[in-house]
């Protein structure tokens, strides 16, 4: 059904290009046919008698010069002699036939006069002869002009219509082509993309479905990614629930206490684990609002290293080398962000983390390095994935969500984050958020 709708369309866009140029052909007609019309003082056409008498003029020439050169010949001598030598009607006759007035002082004026209803050429000859040729359909090029002009503009109106046509399939074929991948999008095939155009008018199309189609594909992804995740951190707690709750049928009065207090423990542990997962999604789905606002750097630094050094778990050496005066940032968030990576230098490095916010390229760019044990090559595009932890680093409490977090909502700023190797033997966090260009 719906191919037959489509070449049902594409019949009528060539009825319609068919009536265009013929509707072109007669207007383009028209336009001439009035052209043609005016004086010619404001064409600089020649007019039909002036036409005609010029293009036979040679012919005349010729034949007054062939009779002067035979005197007192017959009319009829002259007439059969003449006609074996030109395919024209031709006569020779006296000068005294009776003419029209108008072809009398064409005569007289220019001893050339064409009588134009019987389509008869007059010119004088020597001995009192009289030259006739036609009557026949002489080439009014005025009329061949306005021919010649029409079929040009016909023709042209042709050649733009086949182009036109031809265009019109490249660009339904290509059309077919992108419903096809949107329909396979549509049916989950999330992988698709459509393959590069040729026509500019579906380039912007194609960018914008290809594009939508690969954040599309890779939402679902770390939504896989994430529901695996939340399945391992939750069968943990559950299972010790569980045994749990078994030893607890078996236990005796002052036992009971001690497997209400882990259970009580598990489902809060699972409270927790709910709220990181809600937090998550609330930032990899962009439902967070930014407040973004110039912030003071320095007082924005010390505010978060103060809250990770009063953390009871651990200590750090925070050292910092900030050059940027402001940062253009929602803090609720960033403080989480930079929290966190602090947090994560405390937890996995030894005793020191060097902190450093600085201009560059018209960008804030925020390092944050630790001297730990680092991270190695293959594991360090996975750590932004939520739910992973990486091998080794079991002991570590938390859910594997705060990376994420803090990737959402970099992104969510504009900005990017990379991990990389340092000179202490640990891992450097680089973050970098675009700066707003002040107009002075």
């Amino acid at each position: 059904m719906k191919k037959m709708r489509g070449k049902g369309f594409f019949d009528n866009y060539i009825v319609y290009f068919i009536s265009v140029w013929i509707l072109q052909g007669v207007i383009f007609f028209l336009v001439f046919s009035v052209y043609y019309m005016l004086p010619t003082s404001l064409t600089g056409i020649m007019d039909t008698i002036e036409a005609e008498r010029q293009e036979f003029l040679p012919l005349i020439t010729y034949l007054r010069d062939d009779l002067e050169t035979h005197p007192n010949e017959a009319f009829e001598t002259s007439k059969a002699r003449l006609m074996k030598r030109f395919i024209v009607p031709l006569d020779i006759t006296s000068d005294d036939i009776p003419l029209p007035d108008k072809v009398i002082e064409q005569l007289q004026s220019y001893s050339i006069g064409y009588d134009k209803p019987n389509a008869v050429l007059y010119a004088y000859a020597p001995d009192q002869r009289m030259i006739m040729i036609g009557p026949m359909s002489f080439n009014n090029l005025r009329e061949s002009g306005r021919f010649k002009v029409f079929a040009l503009l016909m023709f042209s109106a042709l050649l733009s219509t086949i182009i036109t046509i031809q265009l019109r399939k490249r660009h339904q074929k290509e059309l077919q082509n992108i419903i096809h991948v949107v329909e396979q999008l549509g049916d989950g095939h999330l992988n698709k993309r459509i393959p590069p155009l040729q026509s500019p008018s579906l380039m912007n199309m194609r960018s914008v479905i290809n594009l939508m189609a690969a954040r599309l594909e890779n939402m679902i992804m770390k939504n896989k990614d994430m529901l695996r995740g939340m399945a391992h951190e939750f069968r943990t707690p559950l299972a010790r629930m569980k045994l749990e709750i078994t030893l607890l049928e078996q236990a005796e009065k002052q036992e009971k206490s001690d497997y209400l207090t882990k259970l009580y423990n598990n489902v809060d542990h699972m409270g927790k684990l709910s709220d990181a997962v809600l937090a998550y999604a609330r930032a990899s789905h962009t439902t967070m609002t930014l407040n973004r606002e110039m912030v003071d750097t320095s007082s924005w630094i010390d505010r978060v290293i103060e809250r990770v050094n009063d953390h009871p778990d651990y200590h750090i050496s925070i050292e910092t080398d900030i050059k940027l005066e402001s940062i253009y940032i929602d803090p609720k968030f960033m403080d989480l962000v930079l929290e966190n990576l602090l947090n994560n230098a405390a937890k996995y490095g030894a005793d020191t983390a060097r902190l450093t916010v600085k201009n560059q390229a018209n960008a804030a760019v925020i390092t944050v390095e630790d001297n730990g044990k680092g991270i190695p090559d293959n594991q360090k595009a996975e750590i932004f994935l939520p739910f992973v932890r990486l091998k080794g680093n079991d002991n570590v409490s938390g859910f594997g969500i705060g990376l994420s977090f803090v990737q959402a909502v970099v992104e969510m700023h504009n900005g990017s984050i990379k991990v990389m190797d340092n000179d202490m033997g640990g891992v450097t966090f680089l973050i970098s958020l675009p700066l707003p260009i002040i107009e002075e």
